[in-house]
């Protein structure tokens, strides 16, 4: 009991400090490459522990291994580019029906129990989604409500990170939190590389940035450091507890976004 709560305490810390990071860091940097340093960092730290040829080769048998880390991709991918349009705590604020809709998620394909409470929660929280939505419609201030376009991101950012849960959860029974991490962050490097270049080859979007450049690198590397952390944290949590416990994360998420908030910016 009181691991658990330990480890719940550290992943919503970690959770807190790496979304404000992402919004910090999306300041100075393309979103591109915020997320391509961040999880080739932590990818190359975990390799050098972990990274086996037998372990390589449950990877590419294993499907669910891979989609655990295409979920964990898109929802970090989509989440850093969302982020520069809204505020840092509505971006966690979006993530608040987690719980809800990883219940529901859960009882379809872990036969968790999903209770009548349950239900109608995810219903109280698809309307309040809609409320948040149609502030940011209405008013479009980056420092309130946020602007659609980026709360449309984090609300598909959302919906991957609960299914990722799901995922992680069934994982858990087989692999250890760090062959998972290390999954996701070797998914992550791979994909945001591609996009790195072809962005680059077509001149898409914002990719003005120099990997060689020490002063500009450091603060990026510090964001894949305590990604990797939260990460490592976050999937002990599912292995100790449940898949719905966990994602129970993100009701606690928004308080510390409001620290972070008021302390970077």
């Amino acid at each position: 009991m009181f691991l658990s709560l330990a480890l719940f305490l550290l992943t919503v810390i970690f959770g807190g400090l790496t979304g404000g990071l992402v919004k910090l860091l999306d300041l100075q940097y393309p979103p591109i490459a915020i997320v391509l340093s961040r999880f080739f960092a932590g990818a190359v730290i975990l390799s050098i522990f972990f990274l086996r040829k037998q372990f390589v080769r449950a990877v590419l048998k294993n499907k669910y291994l891979v989609l655990s880390g295409l979920l964990f991709t898109t929802n970090a991918t989509l989440y850093t580019f969302g982020i520069p349009y809204t505020s840092l705590i509505m971006g966690q604020l979006l993530y608040v029906p987690t719980a809800i809709v990883v219940a529901v998620i859960g009882y379809i394909f872990l036969k968790e129990k999903l209770d009548r409470a349950q239900i109608i929660g995810l219903i109280v929280a698809l309307v309040g989604m809609a409320i948040l939505f149609w502030g940011s419609v209405q008013t479009s201030d980056i420092l309130s409500f946020g602007k659609p376009l980026g709360n449309i991101l984090i609300g598909i950012a959302m919906f991957s990170w609960a299914f990722y849960i799901v995922v992680s959860r069934k994982l858990s029974h087989k692999y250890s939190a760090m062959q998972i991490t290390l999954v996701n962050f070797l998914v992550a490097s791979l994909f945001s590389l591609f996009a790195f270049i072809l962005m680059k080859a077509f001149g898409i979007g914002n990719t003005q940035w120099n990997p060689l450049n020490p002063q500009g690198l450091l603060p990026l590397l510090s964001l894949g450091i305590i990604g990797l952390l939260f990460l490592i944290f976050f999937q002990q949590l599912i292995k100790k507890t449940s898949a719905f416990t966990s994602s129970l994360v993100t009701y606690v998420n928004p308080v510390f976004a409001v620290f972070f908030g008021a302390l970077f910016f």
